[in-house]
């Protein structure tokens, strides 16, 4: 119970075996382990750091937490079974690099009421986690792309942004998924929908697969 803690800097390593609320300010540079479940609660923040781990863990987000992981240390930012699961909003700071160390079961959850969003800026972001897309994937402006592993995801999911978001996985995707002022999509993936309204896009690049079959 961390209900009266006023902020938490995990450099080390914290295994949550049981269920822990995450205080505001929470900053991880170090392991958040399982395997439990942590979770930021809606109005908090929080933040992961280029060389921060979540090993095992279930970390739910219902605030706003910035992840700037990058694979640039020894671990890896998603291990043995980790999830991330998005309710809030999930930000991608320009070089943010979220990779997995092959587990089954690593995975991002970008609820129906989730964002993912990304600034923009130089560099790009990479989330090549496996991506389940239910809410809202948002890209800003600059010549850096949002590249996203999206691998299924149901309802009404959103893709929008003044800038680029590249769809790398292998996924279909529900007739609800609709592109609303993005300036590009890029499908360097295999994309399967059942319809797709993109009266707001500026441009399409298709260098994979992208099937519409409604």
């Amino acid at each position: 119970n961390m209900s009266g803690l006023a902020s938490l800097d995990v450099g080390g390593k914290l295994a949550v075996t049981g269920s822990a609320t995450l205080p505001s300010g929470t900053t991880v540079a170090g392991t958040l382990a399982g395997p439990g479940t942590a979770t930021l609660p809606a109005g908090a923040t929080g933040s992961l750091g280029a060389c921060s781990e979540l090993s095992g863990l279930t970390l739910v987000n219902d605030g706003s937490l910035t992840d700037a992981a990058d694979n640039s240390c020894s671990g890896y930012p998603f291990a043995s079974s980790a999830v991330l699961q998005n309710a809030g909003t999930l930000t991608m700071p320009d070089g943010a690099d979220l990779e997995t160390d092959g587990t089954a079961g690593n995975q991002l959850i970008n609820q129906a009421a989730g964002t993912i969003t990304y600034p923009g800026g130089s560099q790009g972001a990479i989330i090549d986690v496996p991506v389940t897309q239910d809410g809202t994937i948002r890209a800003g402006s600059g010549h850096g792309a949002l590249q996203v592993q999206v691998t299924g995801g149901s309802g009404s999911p959103l893709l929008s942004g003044q800038g680029t978001i590249d769809l790398t996985g292998t996924a279909t995707l529900p007739a609800g998924v609709s592109v609303s002022g993005l300036a590009h999509l890029a499908v360097g993936g295999s994309v399967t929908v059942g319809s797709l309204n993109m009266s707001g896009l500026a441009s399409l690049d298709v260098g994979g697969k992208l099937a519409v079959t409604g």
